[in-house]
């Protein structure tokens, strides 16, 4: 979750946490 809230802008990284 850490990795979201330190690249929100990152469409990939969001979905790469969430899943």
């Amino acid at each position: 979750m850490d990795r979201l809230t330190t690249a929100p802008n990152t469409s990939q990284t969001f979905t790469t946490t969430t899943a």
